[in-house]
This record gives structure tokens, C-alpha cells and sequence, in this order.
């Protein structure tokens, strides 16, 4: 009867712990497909940013470029060398 006893003990703790590993591992497999959605999301906005900012930068540079083409020589004004 004890020794019965002892196996239905150590069987429930083993399931018990089976069931636990087993919940823990798919809390843990949601939540890691969860990071990877918001680091693919973080990596397209950086992305996305990064290209908006070349571009801009590009036209500023080409507005400035403009803007010096038009400006004739004569017309800026010299600073005199001390």
C-alpha cells in the first residue's frame, strides 16, 4: 500500500511538472513570436526613416547647389583680407 502510495506521489509530481514545462513553453514561444513582430516592425520604421532622411538631405543639398548656380560671383559680397 506505501509503496503504491509512492508511486502515485511521484507520478503526479512528474505530470504536474511536465504540465508546467510544457505551459511555460508556450508563454515563452508566443512571446517570442510577439518580439520578432515588434523588432520587424522597429527595423522597417528605422528603414523607412532612413530613406526619407537620404532624400532629404538630397534635396536640400541639390537646393543649395541650385541656389549657388544662381547667385552670380559679382554679386556676393567680399570680405576684405585684414
Amino acid at each position: 500500500m506505501r509503496r503504491l502510495l509512492r508511486l502515485m506521489t511521484s507520478t503526479v509530481a512528474l505530470v504536474w511538472l511536465c504540465g508546467a514545462l510544457a505551459v511555460s513553453t508556450v508563454v515563452l514561444g508566443l512571446q517570442a513570436i510577439t518580439l520578432s513582430a515588434q523588432v520587424a516592425t522597429v527595423t522597417a520604421g528605422a528603414t523607412s526613416a532612413a530613406i526619407k532622411h537620404r532624400k532629404d538631405l538630397a534635396k536640400a543639398v541639390s537646393k543649395t547647389k541650385a541656389k549657388a548656380r544662381k547667385t552670380p560671383r559679382a554679386v556676393l559680397p567680399s570680405i576684405p583680407a585684414k
